[in-house]
C-alpha cells in the first residue's frame, strides 16, 4: 500500500484512476455496476431522483471526513505522552484469535483499562491488523523482560487478570491495584475478548485516533463512492434517454398532417419550423444527458399548437432558451447509508457459530431498516458490504442499493465508517465500523444473539450496544 503514489481524487475525476487504486488494495475487487436496466414503474421513479448527482460535492464531503480523521491520527499518542509521568507499570493483553472486529475490541479495551489504571498499554508482538492503521504505535515489550525471566507459565498466572464474560463489563478491571495480581508487581496481563464499550468509551476520541485507517484506504473508499455513483447516474441518464426517444418517435408518428403549409405557433411566439424532431442523448463531461437539437420542417398540426406544446414538454425543451430543463435543475446531494450484512458461517444452522448463539438478521429487519431511511430522506443511496452479496441482491430490489464487492476488509470497514447513517446486522466487524463513524443514526438487529443461547448468556446488550444506537426487528 505505502508504495503507491496518491492522487487528488476530487480534482482528477477519472474513474480509471479510482479503479486502479482499489485494485492496488485488492486485485479481486469488483467495481462493476452489473444491475440490468430496470423497467418497472417503481424503479424508474427511484432512478429519476439520481439523474443530477453532484459527484464532486459528494466525494468532497466524504474526503473531508477522511481528512479530519487523518489529522487526528496522532492525538492518542500525544495523550499517552502527556500522562506518561503518572503511569506505573505496563498492562498488556495476550490477544485471542479472531478477526478484525475482535482485535479492535481487545486493543481498545486494553487501552481504556490501562489509561484508567495509570498503566502503559503495551503489546508483546506486532499484529497483522496494524498494517491497516495510519499511526498505530503502542509500546512493545519482551515477554521475558515483562515476567522478569521467570517461568513463563507460572508468571503468567501470577500477573493474569481474566475477563468475566466476553460481552459484559467487569467493574474490577477499573481497580487493578486491588486485585491479587497486583501483589506480584505493577505489570499485568489482561485476557479475553472484552467486548463492551464501557471499557474504553470514556477515551473514545483517543480510540478513534488510534484506529485511523491509512490514507490510501480512505482514498480507495472515495474512489469506490465516485465509481459506483457515476455508474448509477449514467444508468439514470440512459434510462431517461431511452424513454424520451421512445416518446418522440411515437409522437412524431402521430403528427401525420400533410406538409403543405407551415404555420407559426402564435401562442408561444416560436415558429413551428424550429421544433425538435428527435432528442438524441449526448453524454457530456458532467454525466448529464444534453439534448442534441435538430432543426427541421415540422408537419402542420393545427393552429392551436396543443400537440406541439405537449411534444416540447415531453422532451423537456424550453423554447425560450433552447436548453434542456434538466441542465437547470438544482443538484441535490443524497444521504449515504451503509449496510453491513453478515451471513455466511452464522447462517449455517448446523455450524458451530449458529449453535453457540449467532443468528443472522432477518429479511424483515433489513427491509424495515431500509424503509426507515427511505421514508426519512427524499434522496438516499444505500451501500451494501456483505459476505453474501447474492443473498443481498435477491433481497434489495431497488436500484439505489449499490454493492461493494470483493474488496479488502479494511476498505469495507473504512467505507462503512464514512457513511452518513449505518444499518448493522450482527458481529463485531460492523460494530466497529459504526463506532469509528460519525453516523447520525445507527440501527442494529435487536434479536441477536439468539435468545436462550450460550452466547446470549455472555452478552449484556446494554453494555455491548451504545445507548444512542437504535434497536429494530
Amino acid at each position: 500500500m505505502s508504495g503507491l503514489v496518491l492522487m487528488d481524487l476530487i480534482t482528477i475525476p477519472d474513474i480509471g484512476h479510482f479503479s486502479a487504486l482499489l485494485k492496488s488494495v485488492d486485485p479481486e475487487v469488483d467495481l462493476s455496476y452489473d444491475r440490468p436496466l430496470i423497467i418497472t414503474a417503481d424503479s424508474r421513479r427511484i432512478l429519476r431522483r439520481y439523474k443530477n448527482l453532484d459527484l464532486v460535492a459528494i466525494t468532497s464531503r466524504i474526503r473531508g471526513k477522511a481528512e479530519a480523521r487523518l489529522r487526528k491520527s496522532e492525538y492518542y499518542q500525544r495523550r499517552l505522552n502527556a500522562t506518561a509521568s503518572e503511569t506505573h507499570g505496563y498492562l498488556s493483553h495476550g490477544i485471542n484469535d479472531g478477526g478484525l472486529g475482535n482485535w479492535l475490541f481487545m486493543v481498545a479495551s486494553l487501552y481504556g483499562i490501562a489509561r484508567v489504571n495509570l498503566r502503559t498499554p503495551s503489546l508483546f508482538q506486532t499484529y497483522w491488523a496494524e498494517t491497516y492503521l495510519e499511526n498505530f504505535n503502542l509500546t512493545r515489550i519482551n515477554r521475558t523482560d515483562f515476567f522478569l525471566g521467570g517461568n513463563y507459565t507460572e508468571e503468567v498466572q501470577k500477573h493474569l487478570v481474566p475477563e468475566a464474560s466476553y460481552g459484559t463489563f467487569a467493574a474490577w478491571m477499573v481497580y487493578l491495584d486491588t486485585l491479587e495480581a497486583a501483589k506480584h508487581g505493577p505489570d499485568m496481563v489482561i485476557q479475553g475478548y472484552l467486548q463492551s464499550w464501557m471499557y474504553f468509551h470514556w477515551v473514545r476520541d483517543e480510540i478513534r485516533s488510534m484506529f485511523t485507517f491509512k490514507r490510501i484506504i480512505y482514498d480507495a473508499c472515495i474512489g469506490a463512492v465516485w465509481y459506483k455513483l457515476n455508474a448509477l447516474r449514467n444508468l439514470t441518464v440512459e434510462m431517461e434517454a431511452q424513454e424520451h426517444a421512445s416518446k418522440a418517435e411515437k409522437l412524431a408518428f402521430e403528427l401525420d398532417s400533410p406538409i403543405d403549409e407551415i404555420e407559426p405557433d402564435i401562442e408561444s411566439g416560436v415558429d413551428s419550423r424550429t421544433l425538435i424532431s428527435k432528442s438524441v442523448p449526448k453524454f457530456v463531461d458532467d454525466g448529464v444527458a444534453e439534448s442534441s437539437l435538430t432543426l427541421t420542417k415540422q408537419r402542420k398540426v393545427g393552429s392551436d399548437g396543443r400537440r406541439l406544446r405537449h411534444f416540447r414538454e415531453l422532451l423537456n425543451f424550453d423554447a425560450s432558451s433552447g436548453f434542456s430543463a434538466a441542465r437547470e435543475r438544482a443538484r441535490k446531494e443524497p444521504v449515504l447509508v451503509g449496510i453491513h450484512v453478515r451471513r455466511g458461517d452464522i447462517a449455517n444452522r448446523s455450524g458451530s457459530h449458529y449453535q453457540f448463539g449467532h443468528t443472522p438478521a432477518t429479511d424483515d429487519y433489513l427491509l424495515h431498516a431500509v424503509a426507515y431511511f427511505e421514508r426519512k430522506y427524499p434522496l438516499v443511496i444505500f451501500f451494501v458490504v456483505s459476505n453474501d452479496i447474492a443473498y443481498c441482491r435477491k433481497l434489495f430490489l431497488n436500484p439505489n442499493v449499490l454493492y461493494l464487492e470483493k474488496s479488502h476488509e479494511a476498505v469495507d470497514m473504512a467505507f462503512l465508517s464514512l457513511m452518513d447513517n449505518i444499518i448493522l446486522t450482527v458481529g463485531s466487524y460492523g460494530w466497529w465500523a459504526a463506532y469509528l463513524s460519525d453516523a447520525d443514526e445507527v440501527l442494529y438487529y435487536k434479536d441477536w444473539p439468539r435468545p436462550g443461547s450460550e452466547m446470549a448468556r455472555g452478552i449484556n446488550p446494554k453494555q455491548y450496544f451504545l445507548g444512542r444506537w437504535k434497536p429494530m426487528v
